[in-house]
């Protein structure tokens, strides 16, 4: 599935390389996030990582401190989440707060269940000076239910200048221009979208009009987890400690301890049959999708990606009950 997001400005030429890297979380140890293979996969793009943590209550900050708290390009925070977010805003906002302290030429929007596989690095590096004129840049997803089920393939826009007005949009999913009243006073961005009108308005009539928006087809798409281990996958779904409630969770485990999710749980704690949870769980979604769950529509053909094909530091958590910090 291809996702487009408009980014309304047009810029001048580079006159800088420093790449700034940027991610929040909350609870990853709880929520069973592979946050700290992660950073060390985005680590070799950023010349800074920018980590804001939301006042963690499972050892989530601790372990941060710990594994890079020493690290000269990581720089943690601790903000407040918004507790009165609707649809995502809580994320959202609490990345555009870190957003706003990237220093670099460029920003680089990182999620604590995604891994960048090393193949992709050099590329993404170089990107400022392949396309100097190019603003905002989308990259390949894979998203992942278990170590190979896959849930859902996008591009997202995540790579930009750091312009003003480019920020973290909707529940974050993606980036894109957002044109708030004091970006709009900016004689810059005034300026910027008077050009890109003009573009749009001429570009059948002139070749090679300039678009400032630039899809990569990275040597691997990046591999974002949707949940690696049943543990906290199931206290996740049960507990409904997932940001934004919804309908399409609303049915998962309505009585708690009899719910399909519990059931399969239990099969799973019986068994200690690791794939044959995930198979339930995909399985489950497919039943979900029928009762009219809007889910990804390509999700309802099973496709699979080999484990052998997936980055190797994120290997290493496959099968394994819950997350566990490397040692």
């Amino acid at each position: 599935m291809y996702f487009f997001a408009v980014s309304f400005i047009i810029g001048s030429h580079l006159e800088g390389r420093m790449i700034s890297c940027f991610m929040v979380i909350r609870n990853g140890i709880e929520l069973g996030y592979p946050f700290i293979e992660s950073v060390n996969s985005a680590l070799p793009i950023c010349d800074e990582f920018l980590i804001s943590d939301g006042y963690s209550q499972d050892g989530t900050h601790e372990a941060l401190v710990k594994f890079f708290g020493n690290n000269s390009k990581v720089k943690i925070f601790r903000d407040h989440w918004d507790s009165t977010s609707v649809k995502g805003s809580a994320l959202r906002n609490a990345l555009n707060t870190l957003r706003n302290r990237c220093t670099g030429d460029y920003i680089m929007e990182v999620d604590a269940n995604e891994i960048i596989p090393e193949d992709d690095v050099l590329m993404i590096e170089k990107l400022p000076e392949i396309y100097p004129e190019k603003e905002i840049f989308a990259f390949p997803y894979y998203q992942i239910i278990g170590t190979n089920i896959l849930f859902t393939e996008e591009f997202r826009f995540r790579f930009a200048k750091n312009i003003r007005g480019i920020k973290v949009l909707w529940d974050a999913f993606t980036m894109g221009h957002h044109l708030d009243l004091q970006v709009l006073l900016s004689r810059g961005t005034f300026k910027r979208i008077v050009n890109r009108a003009l573009t749009v308005i001429l570009e059948e009539r002139i070749s090679g009009g300039f678009v400032p928006e630039q899809y990569i087809y990275l040597p691997i798409p990046i591999f974002k987890y949707y949940s690696i281990f049943p543990e906290n996958f199931f206290s996740k779904m049960t507990s409904k400690l997932y940001l934004q409630p919804g309908r399409d969770y609303s049915n998962f485990d309505k009585k708690r301890g009899d719910g399909l999710i519990s059931k399969i749980w239990k099969d799973y704690v019986d068994s200690g049959d690791y794939h044959k949870f995930w198979e339930s769980i995909y399985d489950f979604h497919i039943e979900q999708i029928k009762t009219g769950i809007n889910l990804n529509k390509e999700f309802r053909e099973r496709r699979i990606i080999p484990e052998s094909n997936q980055p190797e530091p994120i290997r290493k958590l496959f099968g394994k009950r819950k997350y566990e910090l490397p040692t």
